[in-house]
């Protein structure tokens, strides 16, 4: 199974999945793994699931329509994509026996998804930026209209980065990989890194070190109140939470870039098979954990939970008490019943 998936790693890390020689060494023999396979589908139902709640929780709570929680939607409509589209996918490019159209086709949809969430984790960080340096200002910098034109830019940008590579392809036949393509490839994966790893990452990490320094400063300086603890120490936890989901991109999506400068450049890097496996699968590790933090710790996302819930328990135990009652109004005019009635006086006679 290691082997199998090792192929389908190496054929599918960022560029890999892209065009192959005639002379490719991979195992193109579809077949169905129990564990794998049902492992992939499991996991695409519980990515799906966690997403969709957090857009079910947003459309059904007043409360949640802030700006932040805006980008945060948008976030969860990607990472469930990733089980929508992007393991669905790449389930078939498998079963396909890697089939170049299918592999390329999951290809550009995990780029998508890459891209996606870093931007998204981008806004997020711009939007926590200027309400913690700039709190008088935010309300009038980020209002609704510019949320959506920045959440609209974002899916453009990430849609659009992912189809440059077709310029320099045949998409006739994808097989075609001369050195020509080799370069382009390679230089585009280096883009890639630069610009949806590197540059983005180093910009919120500076950002993130920028507002810890501001509250650490506001927290000294002030004579709280308790209102005012209670505002900072919001900022603090939403700051937290975000820069949590900063550092597991970094942790599960390094691979995705990793792996496309292993595949363009063999004979420098060089990934073990268990290596390159595990690293494959921590590109879906994102699309659970974004949502999980959120849901969980957020306090408002928190609150909408907890609400539905008492609302679903409250209407089970609703439900129950009138089927109980339904019941019993059945078994009494049963008994109001002249056979009901009959079989009262036969058994009061005996």
């Amino acid at each position: 199974m290691v082997s199998s998936l090792y192929n389908a790693t190496m054929l599918l890390s960022l560029n890999d999945s892209a065009p192959i020689t005639s002379n490719s060494s991979v195992n193109h023999t579809a077949r169905f793994d129990p564990y794998y396979d049902t492992f992939l589908i499991l996991l695409a139902l519980l990515i799906i699931a966690i997403n969709g709640l957090v857009i079910c929780l947003f459309m059904w709570k007043p409360f949640l329509k802030e700006i932040t929680n805006y980008f945060l939607v948008s976030l969860a409509v990607s990472d469930g994509l990733t089980g929508l589209l992007v393991i669905p996918i790449y389930f078939s490019c498998s079963l396909s026996g890697y089939r170049v159209q299918v592999c390329f086709s999951f290809d550009m949809i995990h780029r998508m998804t890459a891209f996606s969430t870093v931007y998204h984790l981008l806004l997020i960080t711009c939007d926590r930026y200027v309400a913690i340096t700039r709190p008088f200002r935010h309300s009038s910098t980020f209002t609704a209209r510019v949320a959506y034109i920045s959440i609209v830019c974002v899916w453009s940008v990430s849609m659009f980065l992912p189809l440059v590579q077709l310029t320099w392809y045949d998409t006739s036949n994808l097989r075609l990989a001369n050195s020509r393509i080799r370069q382009y490839e390679l230089r585009y994966n280096i883009t890639c890194a630069v610009v949806a790893f590197l540059l983005p990452v180093t910009i919120m990490i500076i950002a993130y070190a920028e507002m810890l320094r501001i509250v650490v400063r506001h927290a000294r300086a002030i004579e709280a109140t308790s209102r005012e603890r209670q505002a900072l120490s919001k900022e603090k936890r939403a700051m937290a939470i975000f820069a949590t989901m900063l550092f597991a991109y970094v942790f599960c999506w390094f691979s995705f870039f990793f792996m496309s400068l292993a595949s363009d450049l063999p004979g420098v890097l060089r990934v073990p098979e268990v290596v390159a496996s595990i690293l494959f699968f921590f590109r879906f590790c994102t699309s659970i954990i974004n949502p999980i933090i959120y849901i969980f710790c957020k306090t408002d996302f928190k609150r909408a939970l907890r609400e539905v819930i008492v609302q679903y328990q409250c209407r089970a135990i609703v439900s129950g008490f009138l089927l109980q009652n339904y019941s019993v109004s059945n078994n009494e005019d049963d008994d109001s019943s002249p056979r009901g009635t009959q079989r009262t006086h036969t058994s009061r006679a005996r």
